[in-house]
């Protein structure tokens, strides 16, 4: 396990279950649509440096990543992250390196507090690099039921905007736990982008909500 860094002991690894409602979609050739399934997993594992990678994967085509390492105060900076989409059988992972304030705010931060981060992907064989501009509000902290038990929990607000060869941005809801600091409780994303590729522009949107299911992880 990792050391606990502010709010409670760090959550233990394992494979987290998330109800899940949403959806991926692109508008290339006849278009393509993924559903996610009902039910989905967020795998935490503890990584150098007292650091943790979480890997949230809805689908065998579409998977997120991110390395998360302790900052001052209980906050978590977010040094790298990468998205994997699949269409038409063609994979294609887009890692970023990110620098700026901590991703994840300390959990004792005041409500209003706003932070900023900037994300750089060199591309992919598909699509050509990008450019993420990322900033963060604290909104307070609320409750969130999980498997019936409330859970107190920081709300933070994150909008993003991607310039470079992709485009476009998107606006997520993160509930982090104040026991398990900073276990995800919840998360509501919506967003999408327009990239260049060899056929032509092709236009992505994506859609969730998560919902944590139990509060220990299946090992």
């Amino acid at each position: 396990e990792a050391a606990p860094a502010g709010g409670g002991d760090a959550p233990p690894a394992g494979v987290y279950v998330y109800a899940t409602t949403g959806y991926e979609q692109v508008d290339a050739l006849t278009g393509s649509r993924h559903d996610y399934p009902e039910e989905t997993t967020g795998t935490l594992t503890a990584a150098e440096g007292g650091c943790l990678r979480w890997r949230w994967e809805p689908l065998r085509q579409r998977w997120d990543e991110e390395l998360l390492c302790p900052a001052d105060g209980g906050a978590w900076a977010r040094p790298e992250t990468a998205l994997f989409h699949s269409f038409f059988n063609q994979d294609e992972i887009r890692a970023y390196e990110c620098t700026g304030d901590p991703y994840v705010p300390p959990p004792d931060a005041e409500p209003g507090t706003t932070f900023a981060w900037t994300c750089d992907s060199p591309g992919s064989e598909h699509s050509g690099d990008s450019h993420e501009d990322g900033t963060g509000e604290v909104v307070g902290v609320e409750s969130v039921e999980v498997d019936g038990v409330e859970r107190d929990a920081l709300r933070v607000h994150y909008e993003t905007a991607v310039s470079g060869d992709s485009t476009g941005g998107g606006e997520l809801e993160v509930w982090y736990s104040l026991d398990r600091w900073p276990l995800v409780l919840r998360q509501v994303r919506e967003g999408g982008n327009a990239s260049e590729t060899v056929i032509g522009t092709v236009n992505y949107e994506e859609a969730y909500e998560l919902m944590l299911t139990a509060w220990d992880p299946l090992r």
